[in-house]
């Protein structure tokens, strides 16, 4: 049965730091519907930088919790490591930001709950000590307090953003070095299967499984070339068997609202 979660003023706050890392960054094509009801924090994301390999899907299905199904494009399994910085959190009725400006990088991939399209994150980081904490405990969220440098592009020397996240075991840098102008891609490209989700599901230690609902103002998003540093990147071919070389994306600013996350113990 599914059960909205009741959010006090102070979480909703603390919820506003904890999503900020999650990364469910649509693409300019509006897919989805707005949910109904009033959404509990508006965000603002900049420099979107997002990294995604080909890998093994029986690999993949090890890695990925019940009742959890790996989705596929075309028989095509997919990670992703996104990185980005939160410029901005409000909550509704609030008239001040709720936090500085800090980095983010996440590993996930994409999954179907009950014949719904979502997110799976493998590991959030996020340079922010309270919002890795709270996560971790309450959320079922597996967030890592990390160290991360982001330079923005209006700060970087050649005019294109950098991302450095700093975990002792999974570092990774990356580092735009062009992008195209905004593409108009087909609403059933790879593309865009990659990047517009209005989901995240996470399997709880209760093993119940967690979501929670977004809805993004359209935005625009462009083919890039980077270049990335990722010592650990054995790690990744061994769990994952990487297939692929990496493809990029870049979105310069995205604007969305998150709903209550939900919670549902399916009965085995």
């Amino acid at each position: 049965m599914k059960k909205p979660l009741r959010l006090s003023r102070l979480t909703v706050g603390v919820l506003a730091i904890i999503t900020t890392a999650l990364g469910l960054a649509p693409s300019a094509h509006a897919l989805y519907p707005r949910p109904k009801g009033e959404p509990i924090m508006q965000q603002v994301w900049s420099d979107l930088m997002f990294t995604h390999y080909e890998v093994d899907p029986q690999r993949l299905r090890k890695l990925v919790p019940y009742p959890l199904e790996i989705d596929t494009y075309q028989g095509k399994a997919y990670i992703g490591v996104v990185a980005f910085e939160m410029t901005e959190g409000r909550a509704p009725y609030v008239p001040f930001k709720l936090y500085s400006a800090f980095g983010q990088v996440n590993l996930r991939t994409y999954v179907k709950y009950k014949g719904r399209r979502g997110v799976y994150f493998f590991s959030l980081d996020a340079d922010h000590l309270l919002s890795s904490a709270i996560a971790n405990f309450a959320f079922d969220l597996p967030y890592r307090n990390t160290e991360i440098v982001h330079i923005p592009s209006e700060r970087s020397d050649d005019g294109m953003p950098w991302t450095q996240s700093r975990h002792y075991n999974q570092p990774f840098e990356i580092r735009l070095t062009s992008y195209s102008e905004p593409k108009n891609y087909d609403p059933k490209s790879l593309e865009i299967w990659m990047t517009d989700l209005d989901l995240y599901f996470q399997v709880t230690h209760r093993e119940c499984v967690a979501s929670a609902q977004l809805w993004h103002e359209p935005f625009e998003m462009r083919e890039a070339t980077a270049k990335i540093y990722q010592p650990n990147l054995a790690y990744y071919s061994r769990d994952f068997g990487i297939k692929s070389r990496p493809s990029f994306h870049f979105v310069k600013r995205a604007v969305t609202y998150f709903w209550a996350p939900t919670e549902e113990c399916p009965r085995y």
